[in-house]
């Protein structure tokens, strides 16, 4: 029987349901070795061909991604968005329709809706990474759009770059030996996690060291190149359909066991969300949530620390976010909400509500 921990990165799985596979879903894409790395080569490309100087980012954003592009001869500038904002403010972007410009529209957790611009001159490129197959991304009329795959697939690494504008797509770097290794040491933590999970191997800090030393290789600029052809093989042969599914559903199972519906945050998601949203009204309520769970073997994540202005620091120090994917199932997510209910907020004068 294998033993239930909830969050964290994935373990090695085996599924076979579902139809619904990346390569049948975007036949014209291009894998890389992670999303960075998929909108840094667009960079690249629209900088010598379009002759693109300045790209703006929502202000919430995950700023590793926007690091990894500092060595390019772009201008990086935010605009007023996140999660907290119900829509894309594209009113604000009409001064700034230019050919020069570049605008990355994100999708955060699966909430947004398809945006309708009216730009004539201005580059679009969306950040589907939350929504991978949602309707926006289904439907867009975006120049390009790109994700992380990792977060929706148990898959060790990889983004993918595709055009709904059918444009010709930048040409992917070759695979490199860093780019191997780490992918290699993903693998490698994933298949030891499975044996932790399944009580054949014990040692957690092994798996967990490998996990942060894959990990660290992604701000490595070596690893600028395309996936493996064996963890493109390994992609696609998860059924996307099937994954999110099993996801929407725990999402809804968990909203029912939640007793303190003001917990959840973006409850009416327009597609399937990335994710189950916690968000409290203090960072101090927040940590009280987040010590809670991991202490039930229960561990969230912090979509995003260090943000740079003053609203986005504010959501993320007081956002969880938890993994509901199909590592899970209802009896999972209905442990999940006993675990919250259980705190007694009113002994404990956390005052929790909405944004």
């Amino acid at each position: 029987m294998v033993f239930k921990e909830l969050g964290s990165d994935f373990h090695l799985m085996e599924v076979t349901s579902g139809e619904a596979i990346l390569n049948h879903i975007f036949p014209c894409a291009e894998f890389y070795f992670s999303g960075r790395a998929a909108l840094y080569n667009i960079l690249v490309a629209g900088i010598n061909k379009n002759k693109w100087e300045n790209i703006y980012f929502p202000e919430y954003y995950c700023h590793e991604v926007s690091a990894f592009l500092q060595d390019l001869p772009i201008n990086i500038s935010y605009y007023n968005d996140g999660p907290y904002y119900e829509n894309i403010p594209i009113d604000d972007f009409n001064n700034l329709d230019r050919p020069d410009n570049v605008f990355v529209l994100v999708n955060f957790f699966g909430c947004r809706k398809k945006p309708h611009l009216n730009l004539q001159q201005a580059a679009i490129i969306e950040d589907h990474t939350h929504g991978l197959i949602s309707e926006w991304a289904n439907t867009s009329e975006a120049d390009f759009c790109f994700a992380s795959i990792r977060k929706t697939l148990p898959s060790p690494a990889g983004g993918i770059v595709w055009s709904p504008q059918n444009q010709n797509l930048p040409q992917v770097p070759p695979l490199t030996d860093t780019i191997v290794a780490a992918v290699n040491l993903k693998l490698a933590a994933m298949q030891l996690k499975k044996m932790y999970l399944n009580r054949d191997y014990l040692n957690k800090d092994l798996y967990r060291t490998l996990f942060q030393e894959g990990e660290n290789f992604f701000a490595d600029k070596r690893t600028n190149g395309e996936l493996p052809a064996y963890c493109i093989s390994l992609v696609n042969k998860f059924p996307v359909d099937y994954l999110i599914s099993v996801k929407q559903k725990n999402f809804d199972h968990f909203s029912i066991f939640l007793e303190d519906k003001s917990l959840l945050f973006c409850k009416n998601y327009n597609d399937i969300p990335l994710g189950i949203i916690l968000h409290t009204k203090t960072n101090t309520e927040r940590e009280k949530i987040k010590k809670h769970l991991i202490e039930h073997e229960i561990f969230p994540a912090v979509l995003w620390p260090n943000q740079k202005t003053a609203i986005a620091r504010d959501f993320s120090d007081t956002m969880l976010f938890v993994h509901c994917d199909a590592r899970y199932n209802e009896e999972d997510m209905k442990r999940l909400a006993e675990v919250i209910n259980s705190l007694n907020f009113e002994d404990n004068k956390m005052s929790l509500t909405d944004y």
